[in-house]
């Protein structure tokens, strides 16, 4: 089972998505191209930002609350949870 297949089957899990523009530059990753994803993620108040990408590392501690998290951990914590209930 893919991770979007997870994601669906998940009847007790709840997302909201919502379009988000972030007119403020955080500037908080080293790699400036990751950035934009990173200021999205601050403006949109998001809890995590999914990635395996060790840039975003630099969101541990910064004061934000969205938080990186490995696609695999958020399965385990929440879809698997959440799929078992």
């Amino acid at each position: 089972m893919n991770f979007c297949e997870l994601w669906m089957g998940c009847s007790n899990f709840t997302a909201i998505w919502r379009q988000a523009e972030s007119s403020f530059r955080f500037r908080l990753i080293a790699a400036d191209a990751d950035n934009k994803f990173a200021d999205c993620a601050i403006a949109a108040e998001a809890d995590f930002i999914i990635t395996e990408d060790r840039h975003f590392d630099a969101l541990f501690g910064s004061g934000y609350k969205p938080q990186p998290i490995s696609p695999g951990e958020f399965i385990r914590r929440f879809l698997r949870e959440a799929g078992a209930r």
